[in-house]
Order: structure tokens, then C-alpha cells, then sequence
């Protein structure tokens, strides 16, 4: 029965677009009218939740049951004698409760973690006794039920003592107990239905590891029945005795839990077959030697990327391997469309694809092994970009029944279906830039795209764990981020940019990532599909729940990440309802209300998001995502994606820089009809940002960051240098990927699509300052130009600008009138404000503004008589100073013990390029130019192409201060290391100076060289240097200062290296004597200098061997200390040492 109470559907595109109930976690409750059955009776939930309940021991005694709990099955009272049976599920596990009078213990519990997907979970009560069954395995046996009856429930949703909170999209109720092959059999039903994927079924309770691990089987009595020796296993491989109880050992291909090992079994498992050369790039045809270890094993190889069979050519010689191009062409003459397809005119270049497996009777054959070849006189350098192969039997991508690339038979097209049943097994080859193989797996592969899909060239989702090996993607894909791990990850083909300029979501994505949202990594790459040229595709990063996990640092089980109006693709969308929910029963002209909605969402970010939607004309707005990770802070953030239609791309109104996204984005009663396809901007759409902008702080925050964004990164300038340089990596891969695709349609019409997105950057800001001035109904711009008296002095914030090295020199933006500005002078340490010129009344260094005209300010600052050296030296007089560790998660604008991290201005900076202001931002950013925290292996200095874009500019150095009096040998010592390579080289060179004005010189070694740390050709390379002394001038000074300097050596393109430093050690030397002087009555006088104010013990021997202590004496604030010794006459020899205590 549905009381008033009822949950609510909702449709779920995870779960094949089938629907679900939600349940609120409050009162929502199904009833069933009769307990369906008693003591034997299976329940199984397709269900998830976003929270945890509390997990109690398993037991059949107690009353757990009565707090803390979920319960998707509430367990009826089953008085004195009977229970009833319910079920709790939070993310962190699932319970099994009885309930009965003082009776409510958790009978079978698996303590997670479940996570916050969906799920299969079945319970199957025999005899009283709970099975308890998730995502298809038994992960607990319950212990037997002492109630008389156990009763079925009759609640879903919620019981006596907690209500379930999440979405359910099936349940099914047995009144028996379900044997193993139906329950199983109707959980991979469920599996295919909603899109699931159920993991083999376990056959044992514990686990050994695939490369061998021994196994006893050992009786209660102790004593050992039998043994195995440890035996590496592949993938889907078991080993087993046969006959039952016999001595010899077997592989099996078919596993028999449970049962007699009665299928056939061998005794060899084959190796991989051998490739006698490298796969990749070579200038010259080559004869091609296959070879296996195994004895009287046979390979057989396949070229058209089949996978072999005893049935395929057997090697029996070698196979030459050459320039296949004047081969017709095969894959690239299938029509991938219903209609218009253009298949090339001219031979496409080709390499070849060998794949080899051995075989042998009474022997499992071994695993394919893929190699892809290229024969071309340039050799890798025939692309300058990274190059996929993709290896598959060609039904795979185009057999009309289960191709994925072609329309072929199901409706809508085969490229249109989705979930597991159209995922086709692939290899793929990464071939880097230098030539270097840098992944090589089985994955499995699916059609990407909700629109894209319908032309002729398709991205695809490749999953690393999907394939036969089951593993994720491990190598640094994207090298201007940290990122060395990926699940998945796309080539894809620009989307409906792709018959244009095949650069618009890449680009527009580059400037979201400059003022700090989340984006896609990308990286041009060329890809072959068995061994026939594929064209141009991005190499991105799939936006999926371990992607905002990553960058959100969060877990992949612990968000909710939705898309669209609005579908969970993680968690649920509970917040969200509850924030839309507040948003249309509340006044957000109430100040009060708006800071609340401001705990549900990180507005600057959704101010961001929708100023860079309105800038770059991107029409189709609701296709949108969003996240927040499930804490109790946790606010909602907006991703960027899918920018193909954006800057005057496809079905764009022109001249697309005139059209009025700020009018479209904020229309009441949309969507607007009168342009073909711009018409995304329905109520529910624009609902948003339109409510939002009925507070005046909202509004006066988006047109100030509106203006922000035009003034930096929207400026033409800027935008049109960064189209550039896309354009340049492009460039030299389109005349091929034209002839392949014929889209675009020729070389020129692709530099005049290009040319578009010029004219868009160079005409939209314009339009765009005067759509905000009209619609908000302002008075017009105003010029705003700033300075400092000395950029080594300070800097100057405008807004969300801090106008700061390397751009506080004269800087002049343009505001709007009728919006205030905020404006704030702010002194480098050693400095202090000290007035505005420019304007009169002023004395304080922030102020708000109105402006009614153009504005030019220099802020003045001078020099702080009473500031602090930064940063405050280490005593060295008091021990040794040592840097072992610095954590990703330090906060931003916090140091190392006195250190500081500095910037430069220049991209490369030269040995000789000082740097000029402290690093201020947090140590955890994944892309452009930063310091990274490396935990226990230190920090590490990367630059790229571009700077930070909240104040940072190019790396840099690390400056540690040092107090040297009363010291007079100091050593250093270091780690220096390669975290990337990269083609541009850099080092790290050690520098020091005396004070904060001289100039700093290089640390020398014995040599006479200076000491530093030059890019290694091996990733995770590093070397200790030192321990070298430094020179005598820095012994006994107040304030000395040692740089490590990070600096750019050689290399005209690509990315730069990242260099880290670690175990820094700077120690004194021990101490000495410093003179020893006979007295006339006998006795001898000795001096030593060591640390300052510190205390020594003096010890004395007659052999060096034993010895005794004398007394325990104080240095003076020099270091000094001394004493006499009377009885050094009655000795032959007599020694003496100072230590510290």
C-alpha cells in the first residue's frame, strides 16, 4: 500500500534510465499487507544510501537494533517468543536484526564499506538462519535464530527504530529460501537490468596472492592434512589435485567451488610470446622474430587486431614489418553514420598490429600479446603529438549487431546504447612523445558522448579496469598535473567542434582552470585503430566520480556528484533539493537568508561558473555539474565541461559576440524560441542565478567579478595568445587528420574557423560590458589605473585581483559605475603602507569606492624600522637545523621553519632572474605552475606555460634563514630529486649571502663547482649532495641566508622538469680548541669555542678508550668556555674531549 507518506520517483540514468524511490530518511514507508512468509524466505534490494548507521557486533543475544540504524526492511515485533526480521544499510555496512520483546540483536552483519552507489543485497533466511549476500558474494553466515518463528517484514522504508534514507529501485520477496544458482542468477538479471556490475563470485573465505602464496589445510587437532607450495596464478586461472584426494596438482580453467575438480586440467600454464623488437616508430622495414620459453609450445599471430586462435596463421618465420600505407585502405571506408559518410579519398598511413599467443596440447594457452609497429623514414617524429593504437577484433567496432561505432541494428544506432552489454574489449598502446611505450593493457571500451555520438568520428571511454587485465591506467597521462592514475580516460574528437576548430572546450576549459575551477586535463594525441590512421583526439579526463574525487580530495564513496536538472551520477540530491527547496520559500533580499544559502553552496565558484557561461556564449546551460563532498560543511561547486558549442561554435546566432547570454541566462519566462537551438534557457534552468541575483551583495559580486574576468584573463590579448597556442599544436596534425575525416573540410577552412574564435576574443568583452551596463541599468565604465611606489614594496588587491608581482607594475582595468570597488594596499613583509596618492582623506590602506569617473592610484609604501627579518633565522648555536617533510595539506601562505618560498616574474627564469615575491597559495594544485608538499620526500618546484591565476607567478626558490654566531663550521646537506622529466631542463642550485642585502653567491663543493641538482633522465631519480662546508664568511653572523634556487637550463619547447628538495641538514661543527697554553706552576690552560650559552661536559683519558668526567662547564653568549688542568704532570699522556651533555 502507498500511505500519504509516500517516497517519491525519480528517474536514474545510472540504472539504464530506469526509476527509483527515493526515501527521506524520516517517515516515507511501503507497507505490505501480511508477512509474506516465516523462518525460510529470501529478500533482495537494488537500493543505495548516502549515509551510515550505527554497526553493531553479530550476536544472537541483546538490543542493538534500537539505535543508530537504517532500516530499509523494518522488523516487525515478534512478542515473547517469535522475531521479526529487518535490515539496516548505511555506507559503512549492512545488519540483519531481529526483533521480539527485550529482544533486537544484529543476527549476520558485513561491516563495509558498502560506499554510496547502488547496490545488490539479498538475505536468505533458511531455517531461521540469515545469509547475508553483497553485490552478489556471501559476506557474512549469521548465527541461527533462537526465536521460535522468524517473521518476513512487512515495512519497507522504515522500521520502529530508524528510517532508511537513499533510493530503491527494486525489491524482490520470496517466500522460500532461494538455492545459490537462483539467488545468483537473479541478482545478474538485476545487474543487467539497472546497469550494474556484480563482481565474480568468491569461492573461499580468505584470499592468496596471485603470484603465490603457500596454503595449509590443517585439522582441528593440529595436525597438517595437506599442503600446497606457493603458485603464481593469471587471471581466471585455479589450481587444484585431481583425482579428489590425489597428489598431483592442476590448472583449471573452470573453477568448481564446492565440488569435485572434475573438469579436464594441465599442468603448464604458457608464456607470453617474445617480440624481437621494441614496439613504436622505426625508420626502416625490419624482420619481425616471434619466440616462447615453453618447450614445443606453437604461436600463432594475428595483423587485422583479431585476437589469435589455433585457427590463425602459425609463425614459422619471421615477419616483415614495413610501411603498410599503400595497403587499401579497410576500417576507414565503414560507414559510421546512417547517411553522408566521406570516406577518405587518398590511402591513409598505417602501421602494423601483431598479435601473438602460444599454444600447446595439455596446456592453457598464454595471454595475447599486442605490439604495434610503424615503419616511417621520420620515425617518431612523424607526429608531434602522443599516439594511441587500439587493438580489437573489428566486429567489436563495426558488426551491424554488436558493433559500437556504427548504426548498425538497435535502435537509435548502436553508438547510441549504453551500460556493460555495449562495452567491447580493446588493447591499447601509449606511445609518448619521446618514443617511449608508456602503457600497454587490456581495457574495455564504450561510445562517449550524449550527442557526439551521432557523428561520424566519436569519442570513446576507455576503462582501464574493464579490461581483462583489470587495472587502472597508471602513468602521468597529463604532465602538467600530478595525477598518475586514471580508471578511465577519453579520446575525444572536440565534440560538436569537431568540423570546426576542434579546440573550443580545451580552450575554454584552459581559462576556467586559471581562476581555479576544476577541469579536464587534455592532451592532443593521434589514434590508430588496428593500425589505420584514426585522426585527432583529446586525450581527457573523464569527468566521473574518482575525478572529483581526486581534485576535490575527497572519496569517491563520500559525495554527491549530479548533472543536469538534476540526475545523481554519486550520491544523491538531498542537498540540492533541500537548497532549492530553501531558495523558493525564502525572501533572499533578507541578508540572513542569503548567508544560509551560502552554507549550501560556494557561490564565488557558481560565480565563476556562470560569468565565464555568459562570456563565452555557451547556450546550451543546462548541461551542467556539480559536487559536494557528503561532510557537514560540505557546499556545492560547479564543474566545467563540454564548451564545443561556446564561442561562437555550433547553431551560434551571429554575430555570436553580440549575443546577449546575461539577458538569455536570466530570462523569467524562457526559453526563448527565436533562435534555432538557443533555446536551453527554460524557468528551471535559469531559476538559479535569477533568484540569487535578487541580493544585492550577490549582484554587486558578479558584476565586480565579471569586470575582474574581463580585465585579466577575458582580455583579448590574453585570450587570442592562448588560442594561439593551441592552434600551434594542432596545426602540424591537420592536413592528415583532414584527409582522413574531411572535417574540416581543408586546411584553410580550418585556420578560418579559427580566425571565428579570434574575431569572438577581440569583439566580446565590449558587447559584454554593455549588456551588463544595460541590463543592471548603470551609468557606464570607468578607467581604473593603479600602482605601487616600488614593486619589491607591495602590491595592490582590486576586487578578487591581487594585482601583484608579476603584474603590479602600472595596471589599469575598467569598472562599472554604480558598483563599489574594494581596494587594498598590501606591504611585503619588511614594508609598510604608507598613504594613496591620488586621492585625498584616504589613510588607511583599504577602501571602498564609487566610482563616478576615471580613477589612477599609487599606493605608497616604505620601509618598516621595526619588522622582523623574514624569515627568522634558525639558531644554529642551539643544534642542527633538518627538513624532512612537507605535507601537500600545509596550509597556503605557511612555511617551513624558518624558510619562505619566493616566485619570479619570468616563465623560465635564468640563474639570474631574482626572485621578487613569497609564495602564497596552497601546496595540493594539480596544474599550471606551483609548489607541491611531498610529504616525506620534501617539496618540489614545477613551472608551466602559466602562472597561478590567484596571485602566483613562476617558481622560484626556498630561502632558509640562518643565526651563525658562536659557529664556525657549518655543512649542508641535501636531497635533490626528478619527480618529471619533461623536455625542458632545470636545476637546483645552492646560494647563500650574509644579510638581506648583499647579493647571494654559489655554494662551492671541493671541486670548486657549484653545488646543485641538474634534471635527471629517470623519473623518481634522486642524489644526496653534500655534506659540503660553506665558506668562513658566514661563520658568527647574525643573519645569513641559504637559497635553493630552482632555475631554467635548456630546452625551446615542451613542459618544464619538476625538481624536488629534501633532507635538508645544516649542522656545526663540533667544537674546538682554540688554544692550550703551560702555566708556570704546571698546570695548563685550555680554551674552546662551541654554541653559545650552552653547557659541556669535559672528559679526560689516559688511552682514548676510558673516560672519566672532570667537570661540566657553560659557554659564554660568544661560545667560549675554558678551564685548568693541575694533574696532566703525573701522566705520561693525558686526553681531553668536550661534549655536550
Amino acid at each position: 500500500m502507498l500511505p500519504n507518506n509516500s517516497p517519491t520517483t525519480c528517474s536514474r540514468s545510472e540504472l539504464n534510465n530506469q526509476p527509483a524511490l527515493r526515501f527521506d530518511g524520516m517517515n516515507d514507508l511501503l507497507t505490505l499487507p501480511a508477512s509474506p512468509a516465516q523462518d525460510s524466505f529470501c529478500l533482495i534490494a537494488v537500493a543505495r544510501t548516502g549515509i551510515g548507521h550505527e554497526v553493531d557486533p553479530q550476536g544472537a543475544s541483546g538490543t542493538g537494533g534500537v539505535s543508530g540504524q537504517r532500516y530499509l526492511f523494518g522488523a516487525t515485533h515478534g512478542g515473547d517468543l517469535n522475531g521479526g526480521a529487518g535490515l539496516s544499510i548505511g555506507t559503512n555496512g549492512i545488519s540483519v536484526y531481529e526483533h521480539g520483546a527485550n529482544y533486537m540483536p544484529a543476527l549476520a552483519v558485513f561491516e563495509g564499506p558498502v560506499g554510496a552507489g547502488f547496490t545488490i543485497i539479498s538475505v536468505n533466511y533458511s531455517n531461521k538462519q540469515p545469509f547475508l549476500y553483497w553485490q552478489g558474494n556471501l559476506v557474512r553466515a549469521g548465527v541461527p535464530s533462537p526465536r521460535a518463528r522468524v517473521m518476513a517484514p512487512t515495512q519497507i522504508g522504515s522500521g520502529a527504530y530508524g528510517a532508511f534514507s537513499g533510493d530503491v529501485a527494486e525489491i524482490l520477496v520470496y517466500d522460500r529460501a532461494l538455492s545459490e544458482t537462483e539467488r545468483r542468477s537473479l541478482e545478474e538479471g538485476l545487474a543487467r537490468k539497472y546497469a550494474l556490475r556484480l563482481p565474480s563470485p568468491l569461492h573461499t573465505s580468505f584470499k592468496l596472492d596471485a603470484d603465490g602464496e603457500p596454503l595449509l589445510l590443517t585439522r582441528t587437532d593440529g595436525v597438517r592434512s595437506d599442503e600446497f607450495p606457493p603458485v603464481s596464478l593469471p587471471l581466471d586461472v585455479s589450481f587444484g589435485r585431481q583425482p579428489d584426494g590425489g597428489s598431483a596438482g592442476f590448472f583449471f580453467a573452470d573453477p568448481t567451488p564446492g565440488a569435485p575438480n572434475a573438469t579436464p586440467g594441465v599442468t603448464e600454464l604458457l608464456q607470453g610470446p617474445q617480440f624481437s623488437q621494441a614496439a613504436g616508430f622505426h625508420t626502416n622495414n625490419f624482420q619481425l622474430t616471434l619466440s616462447v620459453t615453453n618447450q614445443d609450445a606453437a604461436i600463432h599471430y594475428t595483423l587485422d587486431g583479431s585476437d589469435p586462435t589455433e585457427s590463425s596463421p602459425l609463425f614459422s618465420g619471421p615477419i616483415l614489418i614495413t610501411n603498410r600505407t599503400a595497403a587499401p585502405n579497410n576500417l576507414s571506408l565503414i560507414p559510421t553514420v546512417p547517411s553522408g559518410y566521406q570516406p577518405p579519398t587518398s590511402l591513409v598511413f598505417k602501421g602494423t598490429v601483431v598479435r601473438a599467443k602460444a599454444f600447446k596440447t595439455g596446456a592453457f594457452p598464454s595471454a595475447t600479446v599486442t605490439r604495434t609497429f610503424f615503419i616511417d623514414v621520420k620515425g617518431r617524429a612523424r607526429y608531434t603529438v602522443p599516439v594511441i593504437s587500439l587493438a580489437t577484433e573489428s566486429a567489436n567496432f563495426f558488426d551491424p549487431n554488436i558493433g559500437i561505432y556504427v548504426p548498425g541494428n538497435a535502435p537509435g544506432g548502436n553508438y547510441s546504447q549504453r551500460g556493460d552489454n555495449w562495452e567491447r574489449p580493446v588493447h591499447v598502446e601509449f606511445f609518448e612523445t619521446d618514443g617511449a611505450l608508456a602503457l600497454a593493457q587490456d581495457v574495455g571500451v564504450k561510445i562517449h558522448g550524449n550527442t557526439s555520438q551521432n557523428f561520424p568520428i566519436k569519442g570513446l571511454d576507455l576503462d582501464g579496469t574493464g579490461g581483462q587485465g583489470r587495472q587502472p591506467f597508471r602513468h602521468r597521462i597529463f604532465p602538467d598535473r600530478g595525477r598518475s592514475e586514471f580508471e578511465h580516460f577519453l579520446l575525444r574528437p572536440s565534440g560538436q567542434d569537431y568540423y570546426l576548430a576542434l579546440m573550443r572546450d580545451e580552450f575554454m576549459q584552459s581559462l576556467a582552470a586559471e581562476f581555479g575551477m576544476e577541469t579536464q586535463a587534455e592532451r592532443l594525441a593521434v589514434v590508430f585503430l588496428n593500425g589505420e590512421y584514426w585522426g585527432l583526439h583529446y586525450l581527457k579526463e573523464k569527468e566521473d566520480a574518482d575525478f572529483v574525487a581526486y581534485y576535490g580530495d575527497t572519496s569517491p564513496d563520500n559525495l554527491d556528484y549530479l548533472e543536469g536538472y538534476v540526475v545523481a551520477r554519486a550520491g544523491d540530491t538531498q542537498q540540492y533539493d533541500a537548497m532549492m527547496q530553501f531558495l523558493q520559500t525564502h525572501d533572499l533580499r533578507d541578508p540572513a537568508n542569503y548567508a544560509h544559502v551560502q552554507t549550501f553552496m560556494e557561490v564565488p565558484n557558481y560565480i565563476d561558473y556562470k560569468v565565464a557561461e555568459i562570456f563565452n556564449y555557451r547556450w546550451d546551460i543546462g548541461n551542467h555539474r556539480l559536487w559536494r563532498p557528503r561532510t557537514p560543511g560540505g557546499r556545492w561547486r560547479w564543474l566545467q565541461f563540454d564548451n564545443d558549442v561556446g564561442f561562437g561554435g555550433f547553431a551560434a546566432v551571429a554575430p555570436a559576440w553580440a549575443f546577449n547570454m546575461l539577458a538569455y541566462d536570466l530570462e523569467p519566462n524562457g526559453p526563448w524560441t527565436q533562435y534555432p537551438l538557443n533555446d536551453h534557457n527554460n524557468p528551471t534552468t535559469t531559476y538559479l542565478l535569477r533568484t540569487l541575483m535578487l541580493n544585492d551583495t550577490f549582484k554587486h559580486d558578479f558584476i565586480n567579478r565579471f569586470a575582474d574576468l574581463l580585465n585579466t584573463i577575458f582580455l583579448p590579448s590574453h585570450l587570442i595568445d592562448r588560442l594561439n597556442q593551441i592552434a600551434a599544436v594542432i596545426a602540424p596534425e591537420m592536413p592528415e587528420h583532414i584527409r582522413r575525416w574531411h572535417a574540416p573540410g581543408s586546411v584553410t577552412e580550418w585556420n578560418n574557423n579559427v580566425q571565428v574564435l579570434r574575431d569572438f576574443a577581440m569583439n566580446r568583452p565590449a558587447y559584454a560590458r554593455q549588456q551588463i551596463v544595460s541590463y543592471f541599468g548603470l551609468r557606464g565604465t570607468a578607467n581604473v589605473s593603479l600602482a605601487v611606489s616600488d614593486t619589491n614594496h607591495g602590491s595592490i588587491k582590486i576586487d578578487s585581483l591581487n594585482v601583484a608581482a608579476p603584474t603590479n607594475a602600472s595596471w589599469t582595468g575598467v569598472y562599472f559605475k554604480d558598483n563599489p570597488i574594494a581596494l587594498a594596499a598590501l606591504a611585503k613583509p619588511g614594508y609598510r603602507f604608507a598613504g594613496w596618492q591620488g586621492i585625498l582623506g584616504v589613510n588607511t590602506n583599504a577602501m571602498t569606492l564609487l566610482l563616478n569617473g576615471d580613477l589612477a592610484l599609487t599606493a605608497l609604501f616604505e620601509t618598516d624600522p621595526d619588522a622582523t627579518p623574514i624569515p627568522a633565522p634558525f639558531d644554529l648555536a642551539r643544534g642542527d637545523y633538518s627538513l624532512t617533510t612537507w605535507s601537500a595539506t600545509e596550509p597556503a601562505g605557511t612555511y617551513p621553519s624558518n624558510m619562505v618560498f619566493l616566485q619570479n616574474a619570468a616563465s623560465d627564469p635564468a640563474l639570474s632572474a631574482e626572485p621578487e615575491a613569497f609564495w602564497t597559495l596552497p601546496y595540493d594544485r594539480t596544474n599550471r605552475s606551483r609548489i607541491n608538499g611531498l610529504g616525506d620526500s620534501g617539496f618540489a618546484f614545477l613551472n608551466t606555460s602559466d602562472p597561478q591565476p590567484d596571485g602566483g607567478g613562476y617558481l622560484g626558490a626556498a630561502v632558509l634563514a640562518l643565526k651563525t654566531v658562536g659557529v664556525r663550521t657549518i655543512l649542508v646537506s641535501w636531497r635533490g630529486g626528478t619527480v618529471m622529466t619533461n623536455e625542458r631542463i632545470y636545476a637546483i642550485r645552492l646560494q647563500y649571502r650574509v644579510g638581506v642585502t648583499n647579493s647571494f653567491a654559489d655554494v662551492l663543493d671541493a671541486n670548486g663547482a657549484p653545488v646543485e641538482y641538474v634534471r635527471n633522465p629517470v623519473v623518481g631519480h634522486s642524489q644526496t649532495l653534500g655534506p659540503v662546508q660553506l665558506p668562513g664568511e658566514v661563520n658568527h653572523q647574525s643573519y645569513v641566508q641559504l637559497r635553493w634556487r630552482y632555475y631554467y637550463l635548456t630546452g625551446a619547447s615542451g613542459p618544464r622538469a619538476e625538481l624536488s628538495v629534501d633532507d635538508i641538514l645544516v649542522s656545526a661543527g663540533v667544537p674546538a680548541f682554540t688554544y692550550v697554553q703551560p702555566r708556570p706552576d704546571g698546570s695548563v690552560q685550555f680554551q674552546i669555542r662551541g654554541y653559545p650559552n650552552r653547557q659541556y661536559v669535559i672528559e679526560a683519558s689516559t688511552n682514548l678508550a676510558a673516560w672519566f668526567a672532570l667537570q661540566t662547564i657553560a659557554a659564554d653568549t660568544n661560545g667560549l668556555f675554558g678551564f685548568v688542568e693541575t694533574n696532566s704532570g703525573i701522566f705520561d699522556a693525558l686526553f681531553f674531549r668536550a661534549r655536550t651533555p
